[in-house]
């Protein structure tokens, strides 16, 4: 699973905690909440904003539109194909094993008509919605408008065209958080 340089991801599990045999094991995870596919909400960049346990459940399921992207930022172009309130851009970039700083990102001109749309959920199986080192432009277009940001989803087995998705945030009081995304073809 990609994470950014410097992040660390450790599982450790326990058998017999304590040293005591209970017939189980614990295990704990001990890494950022921005890696592997995971939801943003407006509190990654704005104070006093809302946490991921503060989204609505309602918010993170429906229909969404899965729109194919060629080059390597998603553009005005690809923008001005959504037809959805949820769309999730699939870009050439592949899950790499190891970061790599030239993923496809969401140009912030694009991100400005998807808010002018009335997008309220912005997915892509990249890393981010931002080019690598390039500030956060496209980020806080998008959150300052309330808008669900989903990033590193897996979608090479997912085609172009409309599905009913529920993503399942673990409910934490915090910025980000892992998520779970369910398509399913309408």
């Amino acid at each position: 699973m990609p994470r950014w340089p410097g992040d660390k991801c450790d599982i450790e599990t326990l058998v017999f905690p304590n040293g005591v045999d209970r017939g189980g094991k614990v295990s704990s995870i001990n890494c950022g909440l921005h890696v592997g596919t995971h939801i943003d909400s407006s509190l990654h960049h704005f104070h006093n904003t809302a946490a991921v346990s503060d989204i609505a459940i309602d918010r993170l399921m429906g229909k969404c539109q899965i729109v194919e992207v060629y080059g390597n930022a998603i553009s005005v172009k690809d923008a001005k194909k959504v037809q959805c309130p949820k769309v999730f851009f699939k870009t050439p970039t592949k899950e790499p094993r190891i970061f790599r700083a030239d993923y496809c990102y969401v140009e912030p001109v694009a991100a400005q008509i998807l808010v002018d749309k009335k997008v309220d959920m912005v997915g892509t199986n990249c890393m981010s919605v931002d080019k690598y080192a390039g500030g956060f432009p496209s980020h806080k277009i998008l959150l300052s408008s309330d808008v669900i940001i989903v990033e590193s989803l897996r979608l090479d087995d997912v085609d172009e065209g409309y599905y009913h998705i529920i993503a399942l945030p673990i409910k934490i009081n915090a910025e980000a958080s892992f998520t779970r995304v369910i398509a399913r073809s309408l």
